[in-house]
């Protein structure tokens, strides 16, 4: 039921205008196969993300689900700088499998204080 959540989303995005509800729309977009709308959709949120605090862990996590580690890594140094409590689920979070193996993931991992891959 894709669409219909991807529909609800939308709807409460337009009413609430919260960046919350933008990143889960974002993650519907994805899962639905909507690449191009979601693509289009995360880069209204990283517009947005210089003008309002939105948590960079989110945005990275949104990216990293699409496939684009370069995004996903630069959020991943933001939540860093944010202090994101939730840096300390990095290694055990699905979305970010596909990061494993870069350098600089890994180099991530200390600086959170988790022990390397």
């Amino acid at each position: 039921m894709y669409e219909q959540a991807v529909k609800e989303w939308e709807k409460a995005v337009r009413l609430s205008g919260e960046a919350d509800f933008a990143i889960h729309l974002a993650a519907d977009y994805a899962e639905s196969g909507y690449r191009g709308a979601m693509r289009t959709y995360v880069e209204r949120l990283l517009r947005r993300q210089k003008h309002e605090f939105m948590s960079a862990l989110e945005v990275a996590l949104v990216c990293a689900k699409l496939g684009d580690n370069e995004q996903a890594l630069f959020g991943l140094e933001n939540a860093v700088e944010q202090r994101d409590s939730f840096l300390t689920l990095l290694k055990v979070n699905p979305r970010f499998d596909g990061l494993c193996s870069d350098p600089r993931f890994r180099n991530l991992l200390p600086r959170v204080g988790l022990p390397p891959v």
